[in-house]
């Protein structure tokens, strides 16, 4: 049986059961591309290694690049405020790539590991 995957991954059926939502996608469709929100969803855990490990064919920094007004809308007064954190996103450690990703990973190591915490 072949069923169609709801790409609206914010809908209230997702939100209440997302196990369910995303173990579909993994069966059906691991590297699946949502139409409605334009973007990859990778659900398995050696396609998401590869990722990582292939920063020139896949970037963390394309959300805070992405030049398409954001979705859903927003309403024109909070236009000024998604432009400060689309910008502040831009900041964040999780958006950088290698190898300056991995440079500031090094720094914060220490801190995390089991001894420390």
């Amino acid at each position: 049986m072949v069923t169609t995957i709801n790409d609206n991954m914010y809908s209230a059926e997702v939100m209440h059961d997302p196990y369910h939502y995303y173990g579909q996608i993994r069966d059906e469709d691991a590297v699946h591309w949502n139409e409605l929100y334009e973007t990859w969803v990778i659900t398995r855990h050696d396609d998401l290694v590869w990722l990582t490990r292939n920063h020139e064919q896949f970037s963390n920094s394309v959300l805070a690049k992405d030049p398409r007004p954001p979705y859903p809308a927003i309403n024109d007064s909070d236009a000024e405020l998604y432009d400060f954190m689309k910008a502040a996103n831009e900041q964040r450690f999780i958006q950088y790539d290698r190898p300056d990703h991995l440079e500031m990973r090094k720094v914060m190591h220490g801190y995390f590991t089991p001894k420390s915490m």
